[in-house]
């Protein structure tokens, strides 16, 4: 319904990089339903992250590249976030971060020390390294996990907000949980 309202007030918007964001932001409303109960509310969003990552494409060469690298790092993150939720395939999840991992990697290169983007990074790493943490592979764990406190140190070095220095004390965290594990 947002949507269509969006597409009246602004012609084609569900084709820009707002109406991406706007997509994104009602595929996360969507999949809040299925804390509540509603067992459509799983396809649903995944309909709607599949409709931001076409948009995304189509902005990749444009002016909003890099909100639409970002955006779609973040629509593959979810990806993996709903096979852990459903408790769907571990494989799957892992290779959906792996994925959005792969975007920020490239985009590593074009953007270099940008915070934005080693959050991003440093969220996925830490996803990937839990998983494997559950699993008890301590040795991909401590893999994953090592790689996300390395970009968190850099981040806190650079841009000293609390956001970094939060995801700096996490990744601290998870390396001590493995530490207390191995020893």
């Amino acid at each position: 319904e947002i949507r269509s309202r969006l597409k009246d007030i602004d012609g084609d918007r569900g084709q820009t990089m707002g109406g991406a964001i706007d997509t994104f932001s009602i595929a996360d409303n969507t999949l809040m339903k299925m804390y509540r109960g509603d067992s459509s509310a799983v396809e649903k969003a995944k309909s709607l992250y599949n409709e931001v990552l076409d948009i995304c494409a189509g902005q990749m060469d444009t002016a909003n590249r890099y909100n639409a690298i970002i955006l779609t790092a973040n629509v593959y993150r979810r990806f993996g976030e709903i096979e852990e939720a459903i408790k769907g395939s571990i494989r799957d999840a892992i290779e959906y971060f792996n994925k959005g991992l792969a975007v920020c990697r490239d985009a590593e290169k074009e953007y270099r020390n940008n915070i934005q983007l080693m959050h991003v990074m440093s969220g996925l790493l830490d996803k990937i390294g839990a998983i494997y943490f559950k699993i008890d592979d301590l040795t991909e764990a401590t893999r994953y996990l090592t790689d996300a406190l390395e970009i968190d140190m850099k981040a806190a070095r650079i841009a000293k907000d609390p956001a970094s220095k939060h995801n700096l004390a996490k990744s601290h965290m998870r390396i001590a949980d493995i530490n207390k594990e191995t020893s």
